[in-house]
Order: structure tokens, then C-alpha cells, then sequence
């Protein structure tokens, strides 16, 4: 086991050579690179594998510590000693947990809470439905903060600081129809807040939801439901403002200015009309 000096020294290294990944990939991986210093930090092949048998990971945990070690070592400039057959192999599909709002699910959350356009709630709901918010994308952009997502809310549209993504990406939203009328109870508020709120919005409307769900499940509700209206769906990517799948060919070639993007899927929204 390393000295605490020795521990502090080399993820300071470490820090500093992941500067280049989003603020919770660093995070991330930091919490990670420090349970393994802290418990052993043998960067041999029998040390970091009696680290991982002994981590109490489950196997999608223990395949994000293989290549947070493995950029640890890079970071040390020491020789990585392990490879792909050493990793767990990876969940079956059907093993994933998604959990995913139906139809039924988001009429009845768009039915109650447009009652009640001037309330946080309702601003919420309303930006998740339309524009498919990841959580963080719901609160407000700071731009002298290392929060790099976040919203901005103007008179005719909203300028999202897109999550995920290692650089800044910026896209813009056209607020259509009444929208405003909806928005115009939105606070800079947390992202606890934001999460917490999700809780609010179904107990409110009568929406049965697992402990552990959150505003990912009307993105995913959003995706699925588009797609299986027979929407395009690199147009549904492109809206979502995924990033572009580098092995989909099809994906890559597939170039609209951003404008057009919005434009195409009003007309075939799944959510916009409930509104």
C-alpha cells in the first residue's frame, strides 16, 4: 500500500492528465482511482487483479475500473498489464436497467401539469417533453463554472449547453406555439432540485414510478416512441443532440443545419400536440 503523500502525488498526476473529460467523467474516475490507491495501488498484474477480485464491484463497475487503471498507468507512464480477456464481459441487453415512460405515462403528466403553466414543475416537464432535457441540461448554464451543461431561456427559444460531451457543444431550440406560457415558471434551481422535482411531477399526476428513476425515462419514452412512429431515426439522434456514431455510416453522412433539424421534427413530435 502507498503512502498518503505518495497516494496525494500520483492522483494529482492523474487529475491532471484527465483534465480533458467531462467534470463527472473526472469525478468519476477519480473516486475510483482513489479506492484503488488508497487499498493497494500495485500497478503490477497480480496487484491490480487481486484489487479488482477483491473491489466488491459488480461487472459493470469492474469494466470502468479496468480502464480507469488503465489510463492511471498511462498517467504513470508505467506499461498497463492486463488485457480484453480480462475484463467481464459485457450485461446482456436485457439486463440493462432503462426504465422508459409510455404514451399512457406522459399524457397523464402532460394532462395534469398544463393546469398549472406558471409553476417549476410544469417548466420542467414541458422542457424534458419537447426538447428531451438529460436532468443537468435543466439547470441553469454558469459559465465561469466547471458545470459546463446547462440552459439558457430567451424570448423565442432556449440555448441548451449540451451534457456528455468533451467539448462545449451548443444548440438551439425553438420555443414553439404557447410554449412560454409553460416556461415561464422555470428557476435556476440545482440539480437536486431538478431530480427531486422528477418525484413531484409523477406523485402529483398519479404516475407509479421505481425508487431510482428519473427524467432519463421520458428521454428514453421520447426516443422510443418517436422511432416507433416511424420517425428517421438519425433525425431523432440529431434532435437529442447525440453525439454521431462513428461505426453508423449512415449517422455520419447525415448533415442538416440544426434549424432543420427542429423544423422536421415538429411535424412529427410525439409529445408536442399534448401540449
Amino acid at each position: 500500500m502507498l503512502s498518503i503523500s505518495k497516494t496525494s502525488e500520483n492522483l494529482r498526476i492523474f487529475a491532471n492528465d484527465i483534465q480533458r473529460k467531462a467534470p463527472t467523467t473526472q469525478k468519476s474516475y477519480l473516486s475510483i482511482a482513489r479506492k484503488f490507491m488508497e487499498e493497494s495501488g500495485d500497478l503490477s498484474r497480480p496487484g491490480i487483479m487481486t484489487f479488482m477480485n477483491g473491489a466488491g464491484y459488480c461487472d459493470n463497475s469492474l469494466r470502468a475500473a479496468y480502464y480507469v487503471i488503465k489510463h492511471l498507468c498511462k498517467a504513470m507512464d508505467v506499461k498497463f498489464p492486463l488485457d480484453k480477456e480480462d475484463l467481464p464481459p459485457l450485461p446482456d441487453d436485457e439486463d440493462i436497467y432503462t426504465p422508459t415512460m409510455t404514451m399512457d405515462e406522459v399524457v397523464k403528466l402532460v394532462g395534469y401539469w398544463k393546469e398549472y403553466p406558471g409553476s417549476y414543475p410544469t417548466a420542467l416537464l414541458y422542457m424534458s417533453t419537447i426538447w428531451a432535457l438529460r436532468a443537468i441540461e435543466m439547470t441553469p448554464y454558469e459559465p465561469f463554472s466547471e458545470k459546463k451543461a446547462g440552459i439558457e431561456i430567451h424570448d423565442k427559444s432556449v440555448t441548451v449547453h449540451v451534457a456528455k460531451r468533451r467539448t462545449q457543444v451548443i444548440r438551439e431550440h425553438p420555443i414553439w406555439g404557447d410554449g412560454m406560457i409553460y416556461l415561464c415558471g422555470y428557476e435556476p434551481l440545482s440539480e437536486k432540485t431538478v431530480g427531486n422535482t422528477f418525484w413531484k411531477i409523477c406523485r402529483k399526476a398519479g404516475v407509479k414510478r421505481d425508487d431510482d428513476e428519473g427524467w432519463h425515462s421520458i428521454r428514453r419514452g421520447f426516443a422510443t416512441i418517436a422511432q416507433d412512429n416511424g420517425v428517421n431515426p438519425v433525425l431523432v439522434k440529431r434532435f437529442m443532440r447525440w453525439a454521431r456514431e462513428r461505426g453508423d455510416m449512415a449517422s455520419m453522412y447525415y448533415h442538416k443545419p440544426f434549424a432543420e433539424i427542429n423544423e422536421d421534427m415538429r411535424l412529427v413530435h410525439p409529445f408536442l400536440s399534448l401540449w
